[in-house]
């Protein structure tokens, strides 16, 4: 399977809050913008993303892979309900090793909300 499939994958089980099929995409720990934590933190992290903000779902943009490097850039909106309807644009890249996520950066754009 080629990384952008890995990386589509991972996405379904992230829109479906499929948190344990999630959870066998990353490493033991990972790396989350320089700062490493067990996977059990960010799916943590994520599990209270998702209950804050219900439907909640990742939308590539854009996805820019290189094989060589397993490195995987993409460009995600992300929406959902809290109070109001919630838009959220992140950058982020993966580093994968051994067919799993070891590194991740992100950044993100500042939330626009609707009522």
């Amino acid at each position: 399977m080629s990384l952008e499939q890995q990386y589509k994958s991972y996405l379904a089980a992230a829109n479906a809050h499929d948190w344990a099929t999630l959870a066998t995409f990353y490493h033991p720990t990972i790396s989350l913008n320089d700062e490493t934590i067990p996977n059990t933190k960010l799916l943590g992290r994520l599990g209270e993303l998702a209950t804050a903000t219900p439907q909640i779902q990742w939308t590539p943009d854009l996805i820019v892979c290189d094989e060589a490097k397993g490195i995987v850039a993409a460009k995600l909106q992300f929406e959902g309900t809290n109070a109001a309807w919630t838009h959220v644009g992140e950058m982020v890249f993966y580093q994968w090793t051994d067919g799993k996520i070891s590194k991740i950066w992100n950044q993100f754009k500042p939330a626009s909300k609707q009522s």
